[in-house]
């Protein structure tokens, strides 16, 4: 009784085909469900073997010649063991995380640089008009690039 509580459980749990859990599936694809009714139904992995051993082994394509092979030697090499489409590898995506903070990176290092020189320019520009300004307000005239600016009194 326990044991077939057990594999009911299981099979609420864990895709038949490819034995990857149900949480990992709801995350990271459009849920268990639809993996396995879809992408890996059980049902599909039988009536290919029964195909297989319908038709004449002369006339196999590759991929049929090599599951054959597998089926006769009882080898279940050919089901994708923890394997699914609709599932990123973990060690890809974390790649491709990578390679965004390392582009984000990138880009705030230069936006920095740039916002660093454009204050420098934005300073000696204040500097240069702190400079004539206060130079206007000691003198009667001041020589601006050759225009000359009389104050009045």
């Amino acid at each position: 009784k326990d044991l077939l509580h057990e594999k009911e459980q299981d099979i609420l749990r864990v895709c038949f085909i490819c034995g990857i859990n149900r949480d990992k599936l709801e995350r990271s694809s459009d849920g268990f469900f639809k993996h396995i009714k879809k992408d890996h139904y059980m049902w599909n992995y039988l009536f290919y073997q029964a195909y297989l051993m319908k038709k004449q082994s002369t006339e196999y394509n590759g991929t049929e010649s090599y599951v054959s092979e597998k089926i006769k030697k009882s080898d279940i090499s050919w089901f994708p063991l923890k394997r699914a489409l609709s599932v990123k590898d973990e060690a890809e995506e974390e790649s491709q995380k990578l390679d965004l903070l390392n582009s984000v990176t990138s880009n705030m290092g230069r936006i920095r640089n740039s916002l660093e020189d454009t204050m420098k320019k934005v300073t000696r520009i204040i500097d240069c008009l702190l400079y004539t300004s206060d130079a206007a307000d000691d003198l009667l005239c001041v020589d601006l690039g050759g225009r000359r600016i009389i104050k009045k009194k």
